[in-house]
């Protein structure tokens, strides 16, 4: 019976030599039930760490934090069941209750805040600070969120960047986006969107590529779509609004301005003036008037009504018509000053017939 307990003791003391061999410059305190295999580790809190076999340079403090990590290295835990399913993932730093609870192979994420990046599993590269913030993400990468429930609904978007609570809410794939503001884009599940002000583009769900900046879901002062390179002024819920043409600059309300200069990309009227021009009759101009209801070269108002005007071009063809008509009156002043000739010879004539009828009368 001695030599059993004897040779028991031998194998215990050899075990305990081989595990105290291969785990080096481990600390623990009320964490595991053995040894922490792996190299400068750093364990507190019951179950943290528990699964460890070479990963090192971790540090678990809560409990069952990092509880399943074989491999991983340069992992930093703070919290109960943080990073509690990491595996082999590297370079995580979880702060809060449950913050990267999923994560197994994610590498680079931060997640700050009870539950945030909880569901996150291969996703990399991810900042998440705030309660449930990023609490969804599961492969998503490159996406930072700072605020509570920030980018919450998130799952396999990646490049998006938000600071708010609650915003970019609904976004599940979504990439490319940035939000700043509470509530900002809070609905929107699209691409490469920006929404700037709390609760800018509140109700902008599927659309890509939008701009909106504002302070309220009611009160946009500027909209934008980056696909068309378009922007629309004095909307303040301009949500599904569509451009009109393809000028630059849209603006409900009207402009107040102390100057304005349009470059044409037309030429100027004075072709009216040139030797070759050819002027319409006014008996033509008139029938083409009665017909058309409106001017030659002149949009229709309907077609005006439709498309609006281009500012630049309409005044050219204002001009052409000014012109016109300033060649119509010199057309008429001539067509008078001969008129006016012509009496004057008449009335001479007359004057001479009569002064040679006195003369005849006079012999009578």
């Amino acid at each position: 019976m001695r030599k059993l307990i004897k040779a028991t003791l031998l194998i215990l003391i050899y075990i305990n030599c081989k595990l105290n061999l291969a785990a080096q410059n481990n600390t623990s305190y009320n964490a595991n039930t053995t040894p922490i295999i792996g190299n400068s580790n750093t364990a507190f809190g019951v179950q943290s760490l528990f699964s460890n076999t070479t990963g090192h340079n971790n540090i678990a403090n809560g409990y069952q934090s990092l509880f399943f990590n074989t491999t991983g290295f340069f992992n930093t835990a703070n919290g109960a069941q943080s990073l509690y399913r990491n595996t082999t993932g590297i370079a995580n730093t979880s702060i809060g209750f449950r913050s990267l609870l999923d994560n197994t192979t994610g590498n680079n994420n931060t997640a700050s805040g009870s539950e945030s990046l909880a569901r996150n599993t291969t996703g990399s590269n991810n900042t998440a600070n705030g309660g449930a913030s990023l609490i969804f993400n599961t492969i998503g990468s490159f996406n930072t969120a700072n605020g509570a429930y920030s980018l919450r609904n998130n799952t396999t978007g990646s490049n998006n960047t938000v600071n708010g609570y609650q915003s970019l809410f609904s976004n599940t794939t979504g990439s490319n986006n940035t939000a700043v503001g509470d509530s900002a884009g809070f609905l929107s599940t699209g691409n490469k969107n920006v929404f700037i002000g709390n609760f800018a583009g509140y109700y902008e769900s599927t659309g890509s590529g939008k701009l909106y900046l504002g302070n309220d879901s009611n009160k946009t002062i500027m909209y934008g779509d980056f696909l068309t390179g378009q922007v629309l002024l004095g909307s303040p819920q301009p949500t599904g609004y569509t451009f009109k043409g393809t000028r630059t600059l849209n603006v409900v309300g009207g402009i107040i301005a102390d100057s304005i200069r349009v470059a044409l990309s037309s030429g100027w009227a004075d072709y009216v003036f040139a030797d070759d021009y050819i002027l319409k009759p006014l008996e033509e101009l008139s029938s083409f008037i009665k017909t058309n209801k409106h001017l030659p070269n002149i949009p229709a108002a309907k077609e005006v009504e439709m498309n609006g005007i281009e500012l630049g071009e309409m005044n050219a063809k204002l001009l052409e018509k000014i012109e016109e008509l300033s060649l119509y009156i010199i057309q008429q002043n001539n067509e008078i000053t001969t008129q006016k000739k012509q009496l004057e010879e008449q009335k001479r004539s007359i004057e001479l017939i009569q002064m040679q009828l006195k003369e005849v009368m006079k012999k009578f």
